[in-house]
């Protein structure tokens, strides 16, 4: 019997190195998924509501240095689009959402990406800026340490948050394709 012992403790061991490499990452960090690799779910009422608690107490840092309220934004309508350079997701849905902000004023609609790469954060965010065309089109965040989409729950990226006024009025998980007429359409009711 205790030969065996051997053997059971390997196993184990084994599976637990297995387990360890298919849900933790430490060198990508928890959020090291797209909404791809997740099952799509339906977002509850509770969830906007979650998000609107979190948002509602929330004062972040832009990558200007200045400090500003995701709820406390002048513009009839906010989107929060949470986004990072390695999501192709993220990346794809990027060139609408700057077309849609070009569509609209200020006073209409505010953009705040919030980028949530892990390493060389700076340098990944002035590299896809630069590309996009999006440096002072937007207001930019930074999530180091994933504290904001921490306080969030946010499971994958992309994540887009509309906001009218100081309302959470819809959240989407997975790219979203802003320059699509329904898309639109729909913004605009929260004119």
């Amino acid at each position: 019997m205790k030969k065996y012992y051997a053997f059971v403790f390997f196993g184990l061991a084994f599976f637990g190195f297995v387990a360890m490499q298919l849900f933790f990452d430490k060198d990508q960090g928890f959020l090291r998924k797209s909404v791809a690799e997740l099952p799509s779910k339906p977002l509850l009422k509770t969830q906007t509501i979650a998000y609107q608690d979190v948002l509602k107490k929330a004062e972040w840092m832009t990558v200007n240095r200045t400090k500003i309220k995701p709820l406390g934004q002048k513009s009839k309508t906010t989107i929060i689009n949470f986004w990072a350079s390695w999501c192709i997701p993220c990346l794809t849905e990027m060139p609408s959402l700057v077309k849609l902000k070009k569509q609209f004023s200020a006073e209409d609609l505010t953009v705040i990406t919030v980028n949530l790469d892990d390493t060389d954060q700076m340098k990944n965010f002035q590299k896809m800026a630069k590309k996009f065309e999006m440096l002072d089109l937007f207001t930019h965040v930074l999530d180091q340490n994933a504290i904001i989409s921490g306080a969030l729950s946010l499971e994958a990226l992309p994540v887009t948050i509309i906001i009218k006024k100081d309302q959470v009025v819809e959240v989407k998980n997975g790219p979203v394709d802003f320059e699509s007429g329904e898309f639109v359409q729909n913004l605009k009711k929260y004119f």
